[in-house]
């Protein structure tokens, strides 16, 4: 199986969307509320979390503790394709984009760490993590690596997105979680024109197309 989860060639080979690598954006109160409204309803009411299956990679555990998905329930199928959302993130990039996944409400529970990884370059190459909402003692900071050296830590409140080049940049959140959850959706997105990708990126994409 091809591991994209530490890969180096992809981070050089994606072009930069943007001078920073990544922005902290509001979002709208109605926007959030639905997303919080959905959350309960399919969490306490319809029941619907599951544990995340052994296919995702991406959060661990320290205390062997299962990290839940709601990524099956109807309430959210309209997060990928929310238009302001998608308009902050054009804006945020440049360049016309074009919503490919979304993946969550996934909520992890005391001790999870997010390992350091990029994300999927066949659709995941920009991306909106969104805090949904939380229970925490205190931060769970997102800890991301720009190839030039910098390193930033980000605290993600309730209602907040952050916007960021999801392949380019390294991210993790390696401080295990204390508190009792955190709930968050993801969104990934592509540029709308396959041409704004170098043809080392589109080959490097090839192949890796089978990467769980």
């Amino acid at each position: 199986m091809k591991d994209w989860f530490f890969d180096e060639a992809f981070s050089a080979a994606c072009p930069r969307f943007h001078d920073r690598g990544w922005e902290v954006v509001s979002l709208p109160d109605d926007f959030h509320q639905s997303l919080v409204k959905g959350y309960h309803e399919a969490f306490f009411k319809r029941r619907s979390a599951v544990p995340e299956g052994p296919d995702k990679r991406a959060v661990v555990n320290t205390l062997g503790l299962p990290t839940l998905s709601l990524n099956d329930d109807p309430a959210f199928d309209g997060v990928r394709d929310n238009p302001w959302l998608l308009a902050e993130m054009e804006r945020f990039a440049g360049c016309p984009l074009v919503p490919s996944r979304r993946y969550g409400p996934r909520v992890a529970t005391r001790g999870a760490v997010l390992v350091p990884h990029r994300d999927k370059p066949q659709t995941h190459l920009l991306g909106a993590s969104i805090t949904v909402a939380c229970d925490t003692d205190e931060p769970w900071l997102m800890v991301l690596e720009n190839p030039d050296g910098r390193r930033d830590e980000v605290d993600l409140l309730p209602g907040q997105a952050l916007l960021f080049e999801a392949v380019r940049m390294r991210h993790a959140r390696p401080t295990p979680m204390k508190g009792k959850f955190y709930a968050g959706i993801f969104v990934h997105y592509l540029p709308a024109d396959p041409g704004r990708l170098s043809p080392e990126f589109h080959e490097l994409a090839r192949r890796f197309e089978g990467a769980v």
